[in-house]
């Protein structure tokens, strides 16, 4: 990049050449406009990088406060109200789908299974061995998802995912049969 070069004013030239006895300066008035030019192309790249970064982190800032986190407890009790919220006692011996589905979370045989857990009949009156059953089949099947809500930093989307995983099984959150479930729980989410 080449620096414009700028005129001194005769008058200061002068002042300059008897300062220092006639030696050249010319040189040296370069440097310095060149270095000037050079300051101003760094201050100005400071500045706009400076900017850059406050407008990402104001951006970034906007979009976290606006962004909801949820616990596991605020979805066990979406998809309890779902499954069984008409029932008394919590769901708690409730048997639904002709017999296939029991206890406040209405879990089928096929999901206890999956989840490892060893005795299926108590999901029908035991709602914590539920909550049980559903965290180790979530940790199979969601275990990202399942990890941020138990941590209390689940997003809407992995509320998502582990409702429809929850009422359609494992590839659940793939199925457009799934959706209007995930509604009632999505309505259901505080």
């Amino acid at each position: 990049m080449e620096c414009p070069k700028y005129s001194i004013d005769k008058h200061l030239e002068q002042s300059i050449n008897k300062q220092h006895k006639g030696v050249d300066l010319s040189l040296q008035i370069d440097d310095n406009i060149h270095m000037k030019e050079l300051l101003k192309t760094s201050l100005r790249g400071i500045v706009y990088c400076a900017i850059s970064i406050a407008c990402v982190y104001s951006l970034a800032s906007v979009a976290c406060a606006n962004t909801k986190t949820y616990s596991n407890r605020h979805i066990l009790d979406a998809l309890r109200q779902v499954e069984t919220g008409g029932c008394p006692n919590e769901g708690i011996g409730a048997k639904g789908d002709n017999g296939n589905a029991i206890g406040p979370y209405q879990i089928w045989a096929i999901y206890h299974t999956d989840s490892g857990l060893p005795t299926y009949s108590k999901c029908l009156n035991n709602k914590s061995y539920s909550e049980r059953v559903i965290s180790a089949y979530m940790m199979r099947y969601a275990s990202g998802e399942w990890t941020r809500a138990l941590s209390g930093k689940a997003t809407k989307a992995d509320c998502e995912k582990i409702a429809r995983i929850h009422n359609g099984g494992p590839r659940g959150y793939r199925k457009t049969a799934t959706i209007k479930y995930w509604n009632k729980v999505d309505k259901l989410l505080k």
